[in-house]
């Protein structure tokens, strides 16, 4: 909405006269003059010998150009530009993305780069954070893995805590871009259910070579302990073995 403000020498004048019922801002000229007159405020004062006639028409005149201002403006306004000034008008700039940040975990470092999701995704809130990680405090607190990254793995614990009708334990998507370290936080899930006696895993990738990945990030994290076997080097009649912790499958 655009607003204009009528010229300095009448911001405390009486209104006398206003014809018409031209709209400034939702609200008339003669509404304004109405309110003008309700605050009392003093007439205006012409010296001796002034032609009142001549000096009303020349205010009418320059309320008139005033009015053509305001319509030349609001003409001049393209659709995309009324928009851009309702929202700064409602106080809200669009965006597509924003920054993202755990909102319901309260403790972690930082991640280390950027990450951003979509405002339309902003105004969903995510679950309450009611578990407390099993794993060694120090992976938190140095860092190993990032806030955001151990926000996924609660968020997957929580969820490995429920039991489906059919008696199998829930699971939990992780839909992560590229960049965030999804390997990273898959290694602490994996880390978090080793620590609650849940010792056997499968890593699905695309590639033999990632099984080198998921070593470091297993390693990165402390989990040195948990031994990484790629199925086409297990024997299968010896696939139980207590020693297959995590299978590596492509």
């Amino acid at each position: 909405m655009i607003a204009q403000k009528l010229p300095p020498h009448l911001k405390n004048a009486r209104i006398i006269r206003v014809s018409g019922n031209f709209q400034t801002g939702g609200k008339s000229i003669l509404q304004a003059g109405q309110s003008l007159l309700s605050a009392n405020r003093p007439p205006i004062v012409y010296p001796a010998g002034t032609n009142i006639q001549a000096a009303l028409q020349q205010t009418m005149n320059k309320i008139n150009a005033v009015k053509n201002n305001i319509k030349e403006a609001a003409d001049a306004v393209t659709p995309q530009e009324e928009m851009a000034i309702d929202d700064e008008a409602d106080g809200y700039q669009a965006e597509t993305f924003v920054n993202y940040k755990p909102s319901k975990l309260k403790f972690g470092m930082p991640h280390p780069d950027p990450v951003v999701e979509a405002t339309s995704l902003r105004s969903v809130q995510p679950p309450d954070v009611y578990y407390r990680p099993a794993i060694p405090e120090e992976v938190i607190d140095e860092g190993r893995i990032s806030a955001l990254q151990l926000e996924s793995v609660i968020y997957a614990s929580q969820q490995h805590d429920n039991f489906l009708p059919d008696g199998s334990r829930a699971g939990f998507l992780l839909g992560d871009g590229a960049g965030v370290g999804k390997g990273r936080t898959l290694a602490a899930i994996i880390y978090e259910n080793f620590e609650l006696e849940r010792k056997k895993a499968i890593w699905l990738s695309v590639s033999n070579d990632l099984k080198y990945d998921a070593e470091r990030d297993l390693r990165d994290i402390g989990a040195k302990e948990i031994q990484v076997h790629a199925l086409n080097k297990v024997r299968y009649y010896n696939c139980h073995a207590e020693f297959y912790n995590l299978i590596f499958v492509v």
